[in-house]
């Protein structure tokens, strides 16, 4: 039997998790552990199977042997089959189920208090997504996608590696909840002999972005005895085609899984998996869930973290004479900061980011914690509670204010990353007005005669559904199109910094799914189309085109029209737009097509 010297301890792992974690690396991987004890375990499943069908088992149904196991699987799976889609969930929810409905047990309570970009599951049931609707904090994050086998499914998968997407749970054996993923995942549930054959052989496109993942990614594995053959044979696969990962990974244990199967040495030498001792008993799991994922949110301004704090960029900007022929280039730095806003020094100037209020007939800003932190701390709450916010001349009504106390013009403006039209509308949030705002506030103080400006990540606003990586995503766009305008001879703005202490927004860019230095230079926006079939069949174009066009721009160069088609766009730039084909593209984005369910078809 193994003792706990044959594992990793849990303290001494920690830093290496923590920056995993931090750097949007770090996978979790989860089995039955995490569902216990609101859902049974392999063995008491497949005994409650048979009961389903007032059948036995026999003896072969015991956790000591699965080999037994896997045959009396393969008998309920055939049984199985003859049943319609709805009886066999049904099957499949009463047998899984030890409580109806399952009420999310602690351990996956602890890991739906952070966002995971992706998170990986050998089980079926609805737990973790009930944990994260279950969550308090839950408008912070957007629900995740639930995603299975399917080439399609796949290929969105290993797509979030590196583009901004929505939070995934990939289901690897098929899903039997009552929460409504893109598609039925009940054809994919993974019982019996045959079904694992045909999942891991005739899965080809599975069995390639699972190795993506693996060798890409640093896998967790939780409630994971890393006993079943299938995946065993999944990450040897992996192994033997293209060697060890250069990824660590890791599982956890605690003293209680020591039951005679758990062989920690071939689990880290034939797996490359370090097994982590995590405490005594499997109450202390959430505990060490929360100790993982809770310092990156908490000390991403501080120092106790090792890890990138800044990166840096050095963009082109054309410097013009008098009249107005260019000269020479110069370069405007851009800087990325995982801090809090400093007090500006001499001739830097700070950029806040507000809401608006209408009031009077005009619009006020509506500070946030962002903006009220900030100026508390740089002129005092007193002097902030008298202070005068005074509107930019030049700019919209309703775009930047100045800040101004004492009868002094401060080193501080307000933004408002809003639409701007003639109605007094509070709500008209967008990322493309990020972009314009972020633009025409950086013209604005060059020149007031601001040579570096700093900068708080911008908002679309509270009630929008756009992740802060979004925001970041528009107000890079924004400050491309400042240094695409050549400026006057003179000093001129020479550095933008923006401040982050957004742990979503910065893990997206320490993972790469940024793409900070094409945001700044390039002409082109990266689009992604997907039309749908009438099938369901998908068809996928990625094209590259001028930030100005539209969506209809880009449907027509793949002869995509019809009034008989639905469009739908993530992320939007605009909110409440009727006609999506006169929407801008906007980087990264992703333009679903398909019939209309009530028309004929257009053309595709």
């Amino acid at each position: 039997m193994p003792t706990p010297s044959d594992m990793r301890d849990f303290d001494e792992v920690l830093p290496s998790l923590r920056a995993a974690r931090r750097a949007g690396k770090l996978v979790p991987f989860l089995g039955a552990g995490i569902s216990r004890p609101e859902c049974r375990g392999w063995p008491d499943f497949i005994q409650a199977l048979y009961r389903e069908f007032d059948e036995s088992p026999g003896t072969a149904v015991r956790g000591d042997d699965p080999e037994g196991l896997y045959r009396a699987a393969d008998r309920v799976a055939a049984w199985l089959r003859l049943r319609s889609s709805k009886d066999r969930q049904d099957i499949l929810q009463q047998a899984l189920h030890a409580r109806t409905p399952p009420e999310p047990p602690d351990q996956a309570k602890a890991l739906a208090e952070f966002v995971w970009p992706l998170i990986l599951t050998t089980n079926y049931d609805e737990v973790v997504p009930r944990a994260y609707s279950q969550n308090p904090a839950k408008e912070k994050n957007l629900s995740p996608l639930l995603l299975g086998r399917s080439p399609e499914d796949c290929a969105q998968v290993v797509r979030s590696l590196d583009t901004l997407a929505a939070p995934i749970v990939w289901y690897l054996q098929g899903y039997v909840g009552d929460s409504s993923p893109s598609r039925s995942l009940l054809d994919e549930v993974v019982i019996g002999h045959q079904q694992y054959q045909e999942a891991i052989n005739a899965g080809t496109t599975f069995r390639r972005a699972f190795s993506e993942i693996y060798r890409r990614r640093s896998l967790l594995f939780i409630g994971s005895g890393l006993a079943e053959s299938y995946f065993v044979n999944l990450i040897s696969e992996t192994m033997f085609s293209l060697g060890p990962s250069t990824q660590p990974h890791y599982a956890l244990f605690c003293d209680a899984d020591n039951n005679g199967r758990l062989d920690p040495e071939f689990i880290a030498v034939r797996l490359g998996i370090t097994p982590v001792r995590y405490g005594k008993a499997h109450g202390e799991l959430p505990e060490a869930l929360r100790q993982i994922a809770s310092d990156a949110s908490t000390t991403l301004h501080g120092t106790r973290v090792p890890g990138l704090t800044s990166v840096s960029y050095a963009i082109p900007r054309a410097s013009m004479t008098e009249i107005s022929t260019p000269t020479e280039l110069s370069t405007l730095d851009v800087e990325i900061r995982n801090s809090r806003l400093p007090t500006p020094a001499e001739r830097t100037c700070v950029i806040l980011s507000v809401g608006r209020d209408p009031e009077g007939g005009i619009f006020v800003p509506a500070c946030g914690q962002q903006a009220t932190s900030f100026l508390e701390a740089y002129l005092g709450s007193n002097n902030w509670s008298t202070a005068e916010l005074v509107d930019n001349p030049g700019l919209p009504q309703g775009r930047m204010w100045r800040v101004v106390s004492d009868g002094k013009r401060r080193s501080a403006f307000l933004l408002a990353g809003r639409d701007v039209n003639e109605k007094l509308d509070r709500q008209a949030r967008s990322l493309a007005a990020i972009t314009e705002a972020t633009h025409q506030a950086l013209k604005k103080v060059e020149a007031l005669g601001f040579t570096k400006a700093l900068m708080g990540l911008l908002a679309a606003g509270p009630s929008r559904t756009d992740e802060p990586p979004y925001c970041l995503v528009a107000q890079l766009s924004g400050i491309r199109a400042f240094a695409a305008e050549s400026r006057k001879r003179g000093a001129g703005l020479r550095s933008v910094a923006i401040h982050i202490i957004d742990d979503h927004a910065w893990s997206a860019l320490m993972q790469g799914r940024i793409p900070v230095l094409d945001l700044l230079t390039s002409e082109l926006a990266r689009v992604l189309v997907r039309v749908r079939a009438p099938g369901g069949s998908v068809e996928e174009f990625a094209v590259s085109v001028p930030h100005d066009h539209t969506i209809d721009d880009v449907l027509r160069m793949y002869r995509i029209s019809g009034k008989n088609i639905e469009i739908e766009a993530r992320p939007s730039p605009r909110r409440g737009r009727a006609e999506m084909g006169s929407v801008r593209v906007f980087p990264g984005m992703i333009i679903d097509v398909f019939p209309s369910p009530s028309e004929g078809s257009g053309n595709f």
